[in-house]
């Protein structure tokens, strides 16, 4: 029975996840857990055990007597998980190094050729080709906490990342930044990769502050 409701809770929050980080759910939705549990067929407890889950990676916030509302985050929070990201996504490279096997290297390798092949298009796969390229590093850190932390502040980038993904150009670049990453860890340079990871997430706040530069001009000039 428990093993059952361990399960229903993981289907209930993986699916929400995955409806909230593609956008289905926007930001300000309300989930409501009766709904929920009507649709998914199921009782409520194991919806309000995902919807708890889903806030403690910042995705929803739980407001008594409303249920869950999807976060609306501001710029300013993406620039500040994007930076955050790079200081502890370079760490997990530093211990992932010794750690990587010619199989994990293998799996970058191939989600990054994916990402490649999305340069010429604009593909929503790309949320989940580049979760599994920096989930090999998280993993091989051998730290939980860090892997937890970082599994968790990519979903909440979530909404920004896929601004900056259409932008032209941008496809290509973080492709060329993942295979600088993968070389330094082929290289077993641990220093090199941290530094590398670094570069790549500031890289993406530049673009990020370009987009949203932008953005202001054109709300100004209306």
């Amino acid at each position: 029975m428990a093993d059952g409701f361990k399960t229903m809770q993981e289907v209930v929050f993986k699916t929400l996840r995955e409806r909230i980080v593609s956008g289905t759910y926007e930001p300000g939705r309300r989930l409501i857990a009766n709904d929920l549990a009507e649709e998914f067929d199921i009782s409520r407890m194991p919806v309000r055990e995902a919807l708890t889950r889903l806030e403690s990676t910042g995705l929803v916030e739980l407001i008594p007597y409303k249920g869950a509302i999807v976060n609306e985050l501001t710029a300013e929070d993406f620039v500040e998980i994007f930076h955050i990201r790079g200081v502890l996504e370079g760490l997990a490279a530093r211990l992932a190094c010794p750690y990587l096997t010619d199989n994990d290297l293998e799996k970058m390798r191939s989600a990054n050729e994916e990402v490649k092949n999305m340069i010429a298009r604009d593909d929503m796969e790309f949320q989940r080709v580049n979760r599994l390229f920096h989930s090999v590093i998280w993993s091989r850190s051998k730290s939980e906490r860090l892997n937890t932390l970082l599994a968790n502040l990519h979903s909440e980038a979530s909404q920004y990342r896929r601004l900056t993904m259409i932008q032209p150009g941008r496809m290509k670049a973080v492709y060329e930044e993942h295979q600088a990453f993968l070389e330094a860890l082929c290289a077993r340079d641990a220093e090199k990769a941290e530094q590398c990871v670094r570069e790549h997430y500031e890289s993406t706040v530049r673009w990020l502050s370009e987009i949203l530069k932008k953005d202001n001009k054109r709300k100004e000039e209306k």
